[in-house]
């Protein structure tokens, strides 16, 4: 039998892969052993799939192992909590982040109603002293009008022409 080319792959389905991936750790039980053998020796495309994966595992191993240091831990630990601070301030309501601003918004609000309102009640409440403007000109010379004794003797007044100008 000839060995599948490992340069032209066709991925296989993530169940697939994960079948393999158990099947290369000897994660699985003697039945599904068989039964991935079985399928390895009927069809091709997923002996190929098999091939590249072990591959693989055997590349992982010419890697070299790094040790950290205790330093190192820290940094990362550190660089993740704060990752987890951010992602919990993200997915924080907006409502508890802005409570100052709606509190303003609210108040602004409820002082714009109530000038509004304070307006519209003043347009619509007759003016007392309006009365008082339209008489200004009589109450100004109220002294000349009581020292004259009758409306009579004015209309005569204004009949002589006497102050005609």
């Amino acid at each position: 039998m000839t060995q599948p080319d490992p340069n032209n792959q066709t991925p296989l389905p993530d169940a697939d892969t994960s079948l393999l991936v158990a099947y290369l750790d000897g994660e699985v039980d003697a039945a599904t052993r068989r039964s991935i053998e079985t399928r390895l020796a009927a069809d091709p495309e997923f002996h190929r799939q098999m091939i590249a994966l072990e591959e693989s595992w055997k590349s992982l191993d010419l890697l070299e192992i790094v040790h950290t240091d205790k330093e190192m831990l820290k940094t990362t630990m550190e660089l993740l909590a704060l990752n987890a601070q951010k992602d919990v301030e993200a997915t924080q309501p907006k409502a508890v982040q802005d409570r100052p601003l709606r509190r303003l918004g609210l108040i602004g609000g409820l002082l714009c109603v109530a000038g509004a309102a304070y307006w519209i009640v003043a347009a619509m409440m007759p003016n007392p002293n309006e009365k008082l403007l339209k008489d200004i000109p009589v109450i100004e010379h109220i002294d000349y009008y009581q020292s004259v004794e009758s409306m009579e003797f004015l209309k005569k007044l204004a009949e002589s022409g006497l102050f005609d100008e």
